[in-house]
């Protein structure tokens, strides 16, 4: 049973180095996947647990509190497309009070919930500087139907 700093490369050609305890990823540690997925940060029981690090392949960077191997609490996601969040992760998904930018300048501030906008908000057009209050449900803003604010989490 490994104990102590080691470096394991699986069979797949994913490496993880860092510290071990009774054998499984336990303390600090990075985990660099055959895709190229990195995950630097705590480990707990072989899963990221605590402040971590994860840059994706596709472009998408998480940099959160992590739970059981998920973002959970508060975090920043910044996505390929060039949006960003800043905000609460409940099992990966974006959940709570926080603000999503869109690459184009417009940001919607307020409530998640299961990755999408959800509750009290606000959206402010990047441009023009003009906003909408309003409440969101899965969503699309109530009572609008033109209005969508499609805030989906990358994982």
């Amino acid at each position: 049973m490994i104990n102590g700093f080691a470096t394991y490369r699986s069979e797949f050609g994913d490496i993880y180095e860092g510290e071990y305890k009774n054998g499984q990823f336990n303390g600090y540690g990075k985990y660099t996947s055959k895709s190229g997925d990195v995950c630097e940060g705590e480990y707990l029981n072989g899963l990221l647990h605590g402040k971590a690090t994860c840059k994706y392949a596709d472009g998408t960077t998480i940099i959160a509190e992590y739970k059981h191997g998920s973002p959970n609490g508060r975090g920043v996601s910044k996505i390929l497309t060039g949006d960003n969040y800043i905000g609460g992760f409940k099992d990966g998904l974006f959940e709570g009070s926080g603000i999503y930018e869109y690459a184009n300048g417009d940001k919607h501030i307020g409530k998640f919930s299961k990755g999408l906008v959800h509750g009290k908000g606000k959206y402010i057009d990047g441009k023009t500087g003009a906003s909408v209050d309003g409440v969101w449900f899965n969503g699309e803003r109530l009572n609008d139907s033109k209005s969508q604010c499609n805030a989906a989490a990358p994982i």
